[in-house]
């Protein structure tokens, strides 16, 4: 039987979505994510405050890449869709936590969303693993 060559992961085995869908998709190289949200990962809840959320938004950013075998400096860009976009001076404390090499940062959409009424954020990230 031949092998994928797409393989997908969760963050600790839990998936971060209702429907069947995997948190991250590997082929070769490249890494890419579905939306994560801000939920906890622990819980699968999701906290009232809107920078918890943000908060969690990048801890489970964190948690997918690592499961996947890659990690931050991977990235090569993010999408964030974001429910108020007033809160981008919270995402960007977020932001520069995980990215704080202005020479070494990935590229960055930012873009409303409506989404569900809990969620405050989601990001979308594609990386790829050099070495």
């Amino acid at each position: 039987m031949a092998m994928s060559k797409r393989v997908s992961t969760d963050p600790d085995g839990k998936t971060l979505h209702r429907q069947p869908v995997p948190t991250v998709t590997q082929i070769g190289d490249m890494f890419f994510s579905s939306a994560i949200g801000g939920m906890d990962l622990q819980t699968g809840e999701f906290s009232d405050d809107p920078e918890t959320q943000i908060a969690n938004a990048f801890a489970n950013m964190r948690a997918a890449l690592r499961a996947a075998g890659a990690g931050l400096e991977d990235v090569g860009k993010v999408t964030l869709f974001l429910r108020d976009r007033s809160m981008r001076d919270v995402v960007n404390r977020y932001w520069l936590e995980a990215f704080p090499d202005e020479h070494s940062r990935p590229v960055r959409h930012a873009a409303g969303a409506p989404g569900a009424a809990e969620m405050v954020i989601q990001l979308e990230f594609i990386a790829v693993k050099t070495a």
